[in-house]
């Protein structure tokens, strides 16, 4: 491969393939080189789609929020310039949604996550995957502010619009479990909790494997709710 924009367009999809495997810092750098390798180019949706992205690793994964911050920036001009479609937009806003949640923003991480929403939803047919990571994005922030029956109605329409577009059971769909879990004990509901927490260590061995660090923090996730319910294991 010697087409330097096929290239620019291949290292922003492998920084984010990195970042989905947990390899932040690797990520991280993948996508730098992407982004200023398209700008180079004058390729300014791929860097506009690289700085995105860098928003998210940098800011969330790796919690470097003032840097990320910085990336948002970047990542907006480049959208102006380019009149960046509905579904780039999104994706800006969820990335800048949950760096502002690591960093403990919760109102302009709610602002953000609510216009992903917007944005996801205005498309047709509607992009029910990134509206479904919206909705659990929000309901992270609705968890912190106390707010656990919103973060539940949140949490249940992430699931429901991932049952939609990727089938019931998706490994995608555990993330939302897991927190549904989560609200509904704080709800008192300690076994819909148990329930929930169980489905979502089932979907997590059927997806990721056995030995995956998801399935052991499920497993104790679930061992302190059997636990709360005097029912030794």
């Amino acid at each position: 491969l010697d087409y330097p924009p096929a290239i620019a367009e291949a290292l922003s999809n492998v920084g984010w393939r990195q970042s989905q495997d947990g390899a932040y810092a690797e990520a991280d750098a993948t996508l730098r080189r992407g982004y200023f390798l398209s700008l180079s180019l004058g390729h300014v949706r791929v860097a506009g789609e690289a700085a995105t992205r860098l928003v998210f690793v940098v800011g969330n994964r790796l919690s470097r929020a003032e840097e990320g911050l910085r990336w948002g920036e970047h990542a907006r001009a480049l959208q102006t310039l380019v009149g960046a479609s509905p579904r780039q937009r999104a994706a800006l806003h969820y990335s800048l949604g949950s760096l502002h949640q690591v960093a403990g923003n919760l109102a302009d991480a709610k602002a953000e996550f609510q216009e992903a929403i917007e944005l996801r939803e205005s498309l047709d047919p509607p992009d029910l995957i990134g509206g479904a990571d919206a909705y659990n994005g929000l309901g992270a922030v609705l968890t912190r502010e106390g707010d656990y029956r919103g973060a539940a109605q949140a949490y249940e329409r992430a699931l429901a619009e991932f049952d939609r577009s990727l089938g019931p059971g998706h490994p995608s769909s555990a993330a939302p479990t897991t927190n549904l879990a989560a609200t509904k004990f704080h709800l008192g509901d300690v076994e819909g909790a148990r329930r929930l927490m169980e489905r979502a260590l089932e979907i997590q061995r059927r997806g990721f494997g056995p030995e995956h660090p998801k399935v052991a923090l499920t497993l104790a996730n679930l061992a302190r709710l059997v636990q709360s319910q005097g029912q030794p294991r």
